[in-house]
């Protein structure tokens, strides 16, 4: 008879991403391969414009509660709580293997934990993780979903490097949040803790023999400049066909982009994207010397603001530097 951890659809993959970790890139490899069944931001609508979203538990500037009002009247999700997200991503599931495809979800990962477990976080430090007892209590699942539905994912944690991921956030919210860098909400936003929690709780859960896979942790450091060897290993991880991978691609035109602007804003570079654009010079990662960056993000962005990015950099590389310990080689 088969186990608990066997009776588990392993193929039901979930990329837990972040903001600004080249996460549309690495979704868009995957789109074209016809095994699969996309499943795409389940839940961020709700967490941004639903009647539970995140910026009501967190403190934020006037210019942002002001621009949250206003783009969550615009948006008119006052029905999409996380429970009424959790229920349609199960049905969405459901429809795609009713169509004999492996579903594949992507979503970041601060929008798939309960606002109850985000608040504890922040409150104990998001760059000190919670006790492993706190987790116990959830039962290994900080999630809005269903143990049985949690359990049946696969996860891919992507990663990037915080020097890269926070300046970028910064410049692309400044238009439609209107967060400051020593905003809370900001700090929760762009914190690596939500996949490390999601890691720590994935791989206590395949240690108990509950799930078929540990998480795999991907570094979109890999996905821009080591696509070509990355992307075979991690099909193999996920037990899909490497040959389903698309590196190329046409632009969508303008006229087709999403209405919301938040995905226009966010979405713009890969929406006009015909492939990996890498800049022909040594990788950013491999040198990346934060003090050097404090100079050019005060010209840009005015002294406070530099110091506070540095400061959330900081606080985010014991985060970043443990999950990349784990991260898949290529």
């Amino acid at each position: 008879m088969a186990n608990h951890a066997e009776q588990q659809n392993a193929k039901r993959i979930y990329i837990f991403d972040s903001p600004r970790t080249c996460s549309q890139l690495f979704y868009k490899l995957f789109t074209a391969h016809e095994q699969l069944g996309h499943i795409m931001n389940p839940t961020i609508m709700g967490v941004t414009y639903g009647p539970e979203r995140l910026f009501l538990n967190f403190q934020h500037c006037q210019a942002a509660e002001e621009a949250h009002w206003r783009n969550a009247a615009k948006a008119n999700f006052s029905n999409e709580t996380y429970a009424a997200s959790a229920e349609r991503l199960e049905q969405s599931v459901a429809d795609a293997e009713e169509k004999a495809k492996i579903p594949l979800i992507k979503e970041h990962a601060v929008c798939s934990v309960r606002p109850d477990v985000m608040k504890l976080a922040a409150k104990n430090g998001l760059d000190n993780p919670l006790p492993k007892e706190r987790y116990a209590e959830w039962g290994y699942n900080p999630s809005p979903f269903t143990d049985e539905l949690f359990r049946s994912f696969t996860p891919v944690l992507l990663i990037r490097h915080p020097a890269l991921m926070q300046p970028s956030f910064y410049i692309k919210q400044k238009i439609l949040f209107f967060n400051e860098v020593w905003d809370e909400e900001y700090a929760v936003l762009t914190s690596l803790c939500w996949p490390r929690m999601m890691f720590d709780c994935y791989t206590e859960l395949y240690e108990q023999g509950l799930v078929q896979k540990r998480p795999i942790v991907v570094d979109a450091h890999d996905v821009v400049n080591h696509t070509d060897s990355l992307l075979p290993k991690l099909c193999q991880e996920l037990e899909i066909d490497p040959a389903g991978i698309q590196y190329q691609w046409d632009p969508i035109p303008k006229d087709q982009w999403p209405a919301d602007p938040c995905m226009q804003e966010f979405y713009k570079e890969i929406l006009s994207s015909s492939g990996v654009n890498r800049p022909g010079t040594k990788p950013e990662e491999e040198r990346i010397d934060v003090e050097s960056k404090v100079p050019e993000w005060s010209s840009r962005f005015g002294e406070k603001t530099a110091e506070a990015l540095r400061a959330r950099v900081e606080a985010e590389m014991g985060n970043y530097e443990y999950l990349k310990q784990f991260k898949l080689n290529c």
